[in-house]
């Protein structure tokens, strides 16, 4: 009996050795494959792996990636499993020290609880608000702390910053943008903007408060002042007009804006 157990701590131990040295790209290439033969509960164990040596490594980028992987891959099973894994979602969010991580993991956390659970608006904006809590921390990183869950765009270093905040910021306003009508049955919401935001310099500094704890309009608005502020201090008029162009643009889209010219605006 000895002997057996011996020999399986072995075996054990040889097996954990060859996932250490084993690459994350040879350890996702498993991944790709058990995807591509629609093997969920293979793609699951492939994840885990990862998770573990990533864990073992303290690379935490590729831990919320294989973890991202297999919850996705856990609910093709099980859809009650999203449940129980974005809670333990928010607990890592809630116990992480790093400030990059925390935010990024608030980001996903308040993607999943708006697109899954679109009911549960408030938990959703409230993390999507604390992943951007801390900007000035967050202008001071760059975004690549974040591969391989995020991957470089073109005109991210051509014309943007390509920090942390610029990334989440982003994320933010997509996931705003798509709840401002749902939210509208729920809580009152901004309807149209004040005459001094028809400019970037206005749209840049205006004050607009908000008419309710979850005005999603306002919170749109906010990130992108954020933003528009960041450019302007930098002396980055390109990223500047860009914004402003799309944060005009999400206005129309919204019905908050009625001209149908909001390029005229940039002036």
């Amino acid at each position: 009996m000895k002997i057996r157990n011996l020999i399986l701590t072995l075996v054990m131990a040889v097996s954990v050795n060859a996932q250490q040295t084993e690459s994350y790209s040879t350890l996702w290439g498993r991944v790709e494959m058990a995807v591509k033969k629609d093997m969920p509960k293979t793609v699951v164990a492939e994840a885990q792996l990862i998770y573990n040596k990533a864990e073992r490594e303290k690379n935490v980028p590729q831990m919320i990636k294989a973890y991202l992987t297999s919850m996705l891959y856990q609910s093709y099973i099980s859809f009650d499993s999203k449940k129980e894994n974005i809670a333990k979602l928010k607990q890592w969010a809630e116990e992480e020290t790093s400030v990059a991580y925390k935010a990024s993991l608030y980001s996903i956390l308040g993607t999943d609880l708006l697109e899954v659970y679109g009911e549960n608006l408030k938990e959703g904006v409230e993390s999507i608000r604390l992943s951007l809590a801390d900007a000035e921390a967050l202008m001071d990183i760059s975004a690549q702390v974040m591969r391989p869950v995020a991957i470089q765009g073109k005109s991210s270093s051509q014309y943007f910053e390509d920090n942390l905040y610029e990334l989440l910021a982003r994320r933010a306003i997509a996931i705003l943008k798509g709840n401002c009508w749902v939210a509208r049955h729920a809580y009152n919401q901004t309807l149209s903007f004040p005459e001094e935001m028809n400019t970037v310099e206005g749209l840049m500094n205006a004050s607009l408060p908000a008419v309710s704890d979850y005005d999603l309009a306002a919170d749109l608005v906010h990130v992108y002042q954020t933003l528009l502020k960041r450019y302007h201090q930098k002396g980055n008029r390109e990223a500047l007009l860009l914004t402003a162009l799309d944060a005009y643009k999400d206005m129309e889209d919204l019905s908050l804006v009625k001209d149908g010219k909001y390029q005229q605006r940039l002036r």
